[in-house]
């Protein structure tokens, strides 16, 4: 069953490309679409928790998702920033982030900030630095590197080697079979040849199924078309914020670093929330 769920956890059916700490969106052949995939991690959380009434289960549902939960951080104390809800004097519900600290002790004076802005503040400053084309280009170098440098690390070259001996070591006993010579040692020892051979093709099989290989040029024009969303899109943000985004830190004055996860010195930024405006 814990395969199973995997299997249906698993993004890379959505067309994501993953490899070490760069994800890229659309570098891989999608499988399904984002609503089947959201309604399976659904029924996945609603069968893990299941509501004790009918009001439950609707709220399980429609409960907006915090996509930067384990990403934004207060500032001025650098505690997770988590998601909260509040209804106002009118009814109305609204969705913030607040200083996990600040909330539990009042020992900080980070103010809660709303979801929508810090949200929307957030995806629109990625797609403006990590979709330009200079930064494009350092990622598809980086992964590149990263790729070459996993090829040269696999254990595929020692097990093929390995493998080899093997059936060479099944060829020979194989002619002494032949030749008459049949004994229970000669037996055991084919069963264990075999059970070897075996062995080694899976770990061979698993170790290739961990490289993808990608051209630079591939990584660009994937990267490149990710330029086509729109902002307004929530399902965009949330893209845009678990391909690139590795933390952001929000302080009293509103000033925002990010910091992204590709390593090199062009990995973050500082902006501040009063630049934006929530429509």
């Amino acid at each position: 069953m814990n395969g199973l769920r995997h299997i249906l956890m698993n993004r890379m059916y959505l067309g994501e490309y993953h490899y070490g700490d760069v994800i890229v969106s659309d570098g891989v052949p999608r499988i399904i679409s984002d609503d089947l995939f959201e309604e399976v991690q659904k029924r996945f959380v609603l069968n893990k928790h299941k509501p004790k009434s009918p009001e439950a289960r609707h709220l399980e549902v429609t409960e907006p998702r915090f996509w930067l939960t384990g990403k934004l951080f207060c500032g001025e104390c650098e505690s997770p920033m988590v998601g909260v809800s509040g209804t106002s004097k009118t009814g109305d519900l609204h969705y913030y982030y607040y200083c996990q600290t600040q909330r539990k002790t009042h020992t900080c004076t980070k103010k809660a900030v709303k979801k929508e802005l810090i949200e929307t503040a957030v995806a629109a400053l990625i797609a403006e630095y990590c979709l330009s084309d200079e930064i494009i280009e350092l990622i598809a170098e980086k992964t590149i590197a990263h790729n070459k440098e996993a090829l040269e690390n696999s254990p595929v070259g020692l097990y093929e080697n390995e493998l080899a001996a093997v059936a060479k070591g099944i060829k020979n006993i194989m002619k002494a079979i032949e030749s008459g010579i049949i004994t229970p040692t000669t037996k055991n020892r084919l069963l264990e040849l075999e059970s070897k051979q075996a062995e080694l093709k899976a770990k061979i099989f698993d170790a290739k199924s961990n490289i993808v290989e990608v051209t630079k040029d591939d990584m660009i024009s994937g990267l490149t078309l990710f330029r086509n969303g729109e902002l307004e899109d929530k399902k965009y943000q949330a893209r845009l914020i678990d391909t690139f985004l590795l933390a952001a830190y929000l302080y009293n004055d509103n000033s925002l670093k990010l910091v992204f996860n590709f390593t090199d010195d062009k990995n973050s930024i500082n902006s501040n929330l009063d630049s934006f405006n929530e429509n």
